[in-house]
């Protein structure tokens, strides 16, 4: 599972530049991207204090 995690912050390390920054992608592709950094991020975060605060 951790494996998976890593691998989708990578792709969404490397994919959030021109998400944000490409005037070529529409505001619901933008909008899209958020939402999914944000909902990644969320598990991510609640993730590392599993492993590092129990």
């Amino acid at each position: 599972m951790h494996e998976i995690s890593h691998r989708f912050k990578s792709e969404l390390s490397y994919l959030a530049p021109s998400n944000y920054y490409s005037s070529g992608f529409s505001s619901v592709t933008n909008a899209f991207a958020v939402i999914a950094e944000r909902l990644l991020f969320s598990v991510a975060s609640s993730a590392i204090k599993r492993r590092y605060l129990i």
